[in-house]
């Protein structure tokens, strides 16, 4: 699991229970808890920002309805829309809410990657290669 801890009101972020530390369902520290992202909205933009907060060139794939399991806790975020260019997704137009339509059966993940990344996906269990800039 790799996190890291920003500022605004999101303390950190995560990805969580991935087939690699690239690779899991996005989860974000908010008021002492972690909790997860509804898949609502959900797309490449987003992931981008959210592979780009925790260190890695670009998102490789958006697996949507918990892909990588239900999480737990708190659902943080719902309706997320990242231009791609945000520094985190806090500067996203949907950053934290008290109120949404989620379960955990529709959390949010990401593969991210950077230069070499090689990611195997349970699905079809074949390797992809991702060759950054």
């Amino acid at each position: 699991m790799l996190s890291r801890y920003t500022g605004d009101g999101i303390q950190g972020i995560r990805i969580a229970d991935g087939l690699s530390n690239s690779s899991g369902r996005v989860e974000v520290f908010v008021n002492g808890a972690w909790g997860t992202v509804c898949d609502d909205s959900w797309d490449l933009p987003d992931a981008m920002v959210a592979c780009k907060q925790l260190g890695y060139q670009a998102a490789i794939a958006v697996p949507r309805r918990a892909f990588f399991g239900n999480g737990t806790g708190p659902i943080w975020m719902d309706d997320v829309q990242c231009g791609g260019f945000e520094i985190s997704l806090s500067k996203c137009s949907q950053p934290l809410l008290a109120k949404h339509n989620c379960h955990h059966s529709e959390d949010a993940g990401v593969v991210c990657g950077g230069k070499d990344t090689r990611v195997l996906f349970k699905e079809t269990n074949r390797n992809y290669t991702y060759l950054g800039n």
